[in-house]
């Protein structure tokens, strides 16, 4: 990832975080994904990737993976983890 992308990634988190808070909870998640335009079932499949630790919250690290898979989405590319092992470059979502 590089820096620009981390930097709007960062942002990203801090709206979707409750303050203080350095995970993204599932209801949190939900209302800020849904913003992306893309299906819901499409936004469950992405967390299901991204979710390693817990299926209740995404860490720092997770809630980067789900925004780079919406962001494949969002640009027609494969939008799955073999897309994440290959760090496709992609715009921001």
């Amino acid at each position: 990832m590089v820096g620009r992308e981390h930097g709007h990634y960062s942002n990203m988190m801090s709206l979707a975080t409750v303050p203080g808070e350095n995970k993204v909870g599932g209801k949190e998640a939900v209302v800020f994904f849904k913003k992306s335009g893309l299906p819901v079932d499409k936004l469950k499949e992405f967390w299901k990737i991204a979710a390693r630790s817990s299926n209740e919250y995404l860490t720092r690290d997770e809630f980067y993976i789900a925004l780079r898979l919406i962001a494949y989405a969002q640009n027609g590319l494969p939008s799955n983890e073999d897309a994440i092992l290959q760090n496709v470059a992609v715009g921001l979502p």
